[in-house]
Parts: structure tokens; sequence; C-alpha cells
């Protein structure tokens, strides 16, 4: 089982350079699960995102289609020139030659999420993952009947505990993960193994 972490909790700006609207929002709805701390920016070309886009935080996801020709160059330019980490929306042959993270079209749904909440946790986040802020045995049980649609009063009562404790326990599993949305921590709980998409209600 992957190990119960923390996902990032600073700011994170992400441009999506696709021209296709349905890619846009569906990718912008798919991280509105995750619950993370996203702003999201128009793209306008990518000489104005290589000018605005200094920061390890500002991430890019491309559609190879945007991308000019030979797509492989101009990939390895923008890695380049790009301060932030870039994500391609591609096939598979395009495996081989990029070193960015890849959605492809055939990835399902909790693929694709789990893709993206990889991509947009830095490096410094997935150290920090899994150490001092790691989720207690008691929390991740009240986790998971969270994510299996009972309420608050309904775990108390399953789990013989108060529903005062319910509420810390979940204020804690949200302060740790900086997951704020019922959804999100289902997702989370998905990705993590913690229960059996087949129990889910919600």
């Amino acid at each position: 089982m992957k190990s119960v972490g923390k996902l990032a909790i600073n700011k994170i700006e992400l441009t999506i350079a696709s021209k296709n609207c349905l890619i846009q929002n569906g990718i912008q709805a798919m991280i509105g699960m995750l619950g993370m701390n996203v702003s999201f920016h128009e793209f306008t070309n990518f000489e104005s995102l290589l000018e605005k886009s200094n920061a390890a935080n500002h991430c890019l996801i491309v559609h190879h289609h945007y991308l000019n020709a030979p797509v492989k160059e101009h990939l390895q330019f923008l890695q380049s020139q790009f301060k932030g980490r870039i994500m391609v929306i591609g096939d598979e042959k395009m495996g081989a030659d990029f070193h960015s993270p890849l959605l492809l079209p055939d990835d399902d749904e909790m693929t694709v999420i789990q893709k993206l909440e990889d991509f947009l946790i830095s490096p410094d986040h997935k150290t920090e993952s899994g150490q001092n802020e790691t989720l207690s045995l008691r929390e991740i049980e009240i986790l998971k009947e969270v994510a299996l649609g009972y309420s608050n009063k309904e775990i108390a009562d399953r789990l013989f505990i108060s529903i005062n404790t319910v509420i810390t326990h979940r204020k804690n599993i949200t302060d740790k993960l900086g997951i704020k949305t019922i959804a999100g921590l289902t997702v989370y709980a998905l990705m993590n193994n913690l229960i059996n998409p087949k129990d889910v209600t919600i």
C-alpha cells in the first residue's frame, strides 16, 4: 500500500495548453477532486508563458498538438527554459522520447487522477510525505468511513466513539492531507487502496 502522507498545501500555479475545452475542463475537474490548492492560468502563447513563469511551483500541462515541429526538440527547449514541471498529453509512442510525465488517451479516470497528483506534488513535498504528517491508525479508520459515505454520527456509532472525537479526527485528517472535500478524501482513499471502489456510494 502506498504510504499515507500529505498532499502539497502550497499554492500551485497551473497552465493548461490545449485547444480542447473538454481536456481543459476535465483536468480542472479532476484536480478539484483532489482538493489541492491550484490556481489556473489562461494560456496565450509559449513566449508569454516563459516570461511570466519563473517559479518552481508553476506547472504546465501541454497537449502535444500545441508543440511545434519537431515536437521532441520543442519540448526539450521548453524543459530547458521553464522553471516548473511539465506534463504532456500525448500517446504511447511518445513515451520513449519524452522525459516528462505523460497523460494518455486510454488512461482511465483513476490513472489520470493519480498521474495528476504525482505531477502536481513537488519533490520536496513527496520527501516529506509519510514522515511527520502520516495519519494515525485511527485517522485512517475514520478516513475510510468518510470515504464510504458515512456521516459523523454514523461513524461515531460504528466505531463506538463520540461525535466530537470523529470531528477532531476529521479536522486532523484535513490538516495533514490538505484535502477539504469528501470527494477529494474518497479519491485519496481509493488511490491508496484504503477502500474498495465497489463499496463507494458517493
